[in-house]
């Protein structure tokens, strides 16, 4: 009798012993960590919030007391992102970011922070440092948003660096890539021919893929490059009914504007671009419209296109370019062949 009472004792000793302890224990476990993981994220959303509605000086101040209070979070590299993404400075900024990429480096965060820092050394004429961060992302195994991106800013960083020949194989590589990409890449491929002054086989892809193209403002973009590259290579005729077609077909556009110039050889002269949002290249600022005017005179006797661009002072511009990056490959380009040296300004 006594082995059965002890037999029947032995399973209620061990829910008491054992079980109960263990299960509070987990329990607790869970309330001390739950309250943390929900707080971090909470935070991590409060950050993003303030950065997107424009106070990068409070994201970042958030973003130093989440390293302080969180510093085991496996949100670490996010925040850390997010505070680069707000800094202002070009050194802090990439500090951050190697940081991402040297504590982080075998997470997305330090590949988004490879692609942000060879840009950044990019769009201020480190190429070197730019292709070798680029240079990471051209192995087949690497996930293909971070690939194609990289392998672009790898083609327009070759270009800028006056090496065409790497810029085409790059741009054949983003091609094979993605075949949805394949339109980006063959206009990128012409825009390397044009750059590089080989408007001949420019013309062939532009005439190619012009059919492809939808959008109104991109095909009157390309109808211009078209346009110049007649313009180079001598057809000065056919070069000059395309210009006239830009203007009547994409009347008060920016390529028409571009157009109505190359096409009469005059400046333009305008009080503020619209639309707003696009990218130039000043090459210099003057007190009076006069002095404005004979510099860009002297701009158009080259061959370029310059604008005056009125104020309180009067500055004179190249462009207008699609972004950041079209603008420094043109500035780049442009003081290779001609001295001319300029920055890229966003209106």
């Amino acid at each position: 009798m006594g082995d059965g009472f002890a037999c029947l004792y032995r399973p209620k000793r061990f829910v008491l012993e054992v079980l109960i302890p263990v299960s509070i224990l987990v329990f607790s476990l869970f309330l001390s960590v739950y309250p943390a993981s929900a707080g971090e994220s909470d935070d991590v959303e409060t950050i993003s919030s303030v950065l997107a509605e424009g106070d990068a000086a409070m994201a970042i101040h958030m973003g130093e007391i989440f390293l302080k209070k969180y510093p085991r979070s496996d949100r670490l590299a996010e925040v850390l992102f997010l505070m680069a993404d707000a800094e202002d400075g070009r050194g802090k900024k990439l500090e951050l970011l190697g940081r991402i990429i040297d504590d982080f480096s075998n997470t997305d965060w330090a590949m988004k922070g490879r692609l942000e820092r060879g840009e950044i050394f990019f769009l201020n004429g480190k190429h070197e440092n730019a292709e070798k961060d680029f240079s990471h992302f051209r192995g087949e195994f690497v996930e293909a948003r971070f690939r194609k991106k990289a392998v672009y800013l790898s083609a327009i960083n070759a270009i800028s660096s006056g090496d065409y020949e790497a810029a085409e194989g790059l741009f054949s590589l983003m091609e094979s890539i993605d075949e949805d990409d394949g339109l980006k890449a063959q206009s990128g491929l012409a825009d390397t021919y044009f750059l590089s002054g080989h408007c001949d086989k420019a013309l062939i892809i532009y005439e190619k893929i012009g059919s492809s193209i939808s959008d109104d403002s991109k095909k009157a973009k390309l109808m211009l490059k078209r346009a110049i590259c007649l313009k180079k290579v001598g057809d000065t005729e056919e070069a000059g009914r395309l210009f006239e077609k830009i203007v009547s077909s994409y009347p008060g556009s920016l390529a028409a504007q571009s157009a109505a110039s190359e096409n009469a050889g005059k400046t333009r002269e305008f009080k503020s671009p619209e639309p707003e949002g696009l990218f130039y290249l000043q090459t210099g600022v003057y007190k009076t419209s006069a002095g404005a005017r004979d510099y860009a005179a002297g701009l158009a006797s080259m061959g370029l296109a310059p604008l005056v661009i009125g104020g309180d002072v009067y500055k004179v511009v190249l462009g207008p370019y699609g972004d950041d990056i079209e603008a420094q490959i043109a500035g780049e380009t442009i003081n290779g062949e001609h001295g001319v040296e300029s920055f890229v300004l966003r209106y």
